[in-house]
């Protein structure tokens, strides 16, 4: 239990979301063993939404394709999802928020 609340916490914050995933993948064995695969799925659901940048994607996608995802496949494909539709936004919404900001005084 106590992963998903540290988990969340870390890759909310902006200045330590890639440390915490860095950390993360060195210490994948650790994680995968010490958790059951359901507490692991909500971990990697929670925490893999939160790495939204095309080259955390790229990253998150390419390591978790050289894993064996069995037990939390569900989870990973739904952050991972979940990044593609938040940089697609991004990308496309980029232009109209930042001109909304500078009408709006921010």
């Amino acid at each position: 239990m106590d992963y998903r609340f540290l988990t969340g916490a870390l890759t909310e914050n902006p200045l330590t979301k890639v440390q915490f995933w860095q950390f993360f993948k060195k210490n994948y064995p650790k994680f995968r063993g010490d958790v059951a695969m359901w507490t692991l799925d909500r971990v990697i659901k929670l925490f893999v939404p939160n790495l939204a940048s095309e080259k955390l994607f790229t990253d998150v996608s390419g390591f978790f394709a050289g894993v064996d995802t069995n037990g939390y496949d569900k989870g990973l494909k739904q952050g991972l999802d979940s990044v593609k539709n938040s940089v697609a936004w991004a990308q496309r919404s980029h232009e109209d928020v930042g001109a909304w900001l500078t009408k709006n005084g921010y």
